[in-house]
Formats: C-alpha cells, structure tokens, sequence
C-alpha cells in the first residue's frame, strides 16, 4: 500500500493514458494535447487539461499504530474544441468525440493499468457539457468538463 498522497501519482497516469488515446485524434490526424493544467496561450484548437482536485481523507481511528486513510478526490478533466467556419453543433458533435475517448479509458480500465500501489479505481463522475460559445472568426468552440472519482487506500 502506499503511505502518501496517489493525487499527483494518479494525474499524471491520467495524463499519461489520455495522452496516449488523443495520439491520433486530432481534426488533421495528429495529436490532441493533454496539459497539466490550464494551457494559457498554448492552447491549440483542440485540447485537453486537468483543472481542481479536491476531495476528503478519512483516518480509521480503530486501529492501534500507523491508522490506514481512504483517500476519495475528484480531478475535473476540460475538454475543448474549437472549429473555425462551423456550427455550434458540429463544434458539440466535435467535442462529444473527444470526450468519449477519454470516457472509454476509464470504461476500459478504472485501474489505469494497475501499478499504482494503493490506487482502488478511478470512474467517471459528473460530466457537464457541451457548452458551446461563438468565436471569431465565425466559428465556435465546445467545452465538456468531465469530473474523474478516484478511490485510494494508504497505510
């Protein structure tokens, strides 16, 4: 088990498997960046990026000694898809795509892959969007933010 914190262990898995299933999922073929954090002026039309983590730690008080925690926290996962001369829908349609990508990661494997000591499972949570805003020029963008539950158990 592990003894410390899995938040940042888990986000980067998270990044990690994301990024693999985005390597050919861009609009052209190519890759669908996932960030950290929020990209700032390196978002490029299509992206993705981890947003808060927050979350409780419960600290079992029957047991004598080092006292084992659940560790239950939510990473928020921002979806964007921006598709100049388009509709609202098709920049939606665009969007849904790529969170349904993301989504089948979790589906398929709420372990990531296992080899995260103490990791229970990751499962999707609450997903809002799409929210579709114009830009210019004439086209718009598409924004799902889907809520990642994570379940660790530490020693």
């Amino acid at each position: 088990m592990a003894t410390t914190s899995l938040r940042t262990t888990v986000q980067a898995r998270l990044v990690e498997v994301f990024t693999t299933a985005l390597a050919t999922a861009g609009v052209d073929g190519g890759q669908v960046p996932v960030h950290w954090s929020m990209p700032g002026e390196r978002a490029t039309r299509e992206h993705v990026w981890f947003d808060q983590t927050d979350g409780t730690v419960e600290i079992s008080a029957m047991r004598a000694g080092r006292k084992p925690r659940v560790d239950e926290f939510d990473i928020d996962v921002v979806v964007v898809a921006n598709s100049p001369g388009s509709t609202a829908r098709q920049a939606a349609e665009r969007s849904e795509e790529l969170y349904g990508l993301l989504e089948s990661v979790i589906a398929n494997d709420p372990s990531l892959g296992g080899g995260i000591l103490g990791l229970q499972w990751v499962r999707v949570g609450r997903v809002r969007g799409p929210l579709c805003r114009p830009t210019d020029p004439a086209g718009w963008r598409a924004v799902w933010r889907l809520t990642l539950s994570c379940h660790t158990r530490l020693e």
